[in-house]
């Protein structure tokens, strides 16, 4: 019941091809969305040491960061960084 609808919303939403019609990215993975926004955090940062000229190395530590943050997204890290993380952050009982 109802299939012929969503049909017809996903085709709205997605387009004939698979092509989706809206402007903005989808992210379907909470923390690809963090490393984003930490990633616009770190270039936001950057851009103001930028205007308030700060010294280049440390404009450069904000810029190594949004990069870091990328590349938690691209596959950069391995795994074991991954694991390293998981296990720093949660606390898992036996």
């Amino acid at each position: 019941m109802g299939l012929d609808e969503l049909r017809k919303a996903v085709v709205r939403r997605v387009g004939e091809h698979g092509e989706s019609r809206s402007e903005a990215p989808t992210i379907s993975v909470a923390r690809h969305r963090d490393a984003l926004l930490k990633t616009g955090d770190s270039l936001r940062l950057a851009l103001d040491g930028l205007r308030r000229g700060m010294p280049p190395d440390l404009i450069a530590v904000d810029i190594q960061n949004a990069a870091d943050h990328l590349a938690e997204i691209t596959g950069v890290i391995t795994s074991e960084d991954v694991l390293d993380r998981i296990f720093s952050e949660f606390c898992i009982g036996k």
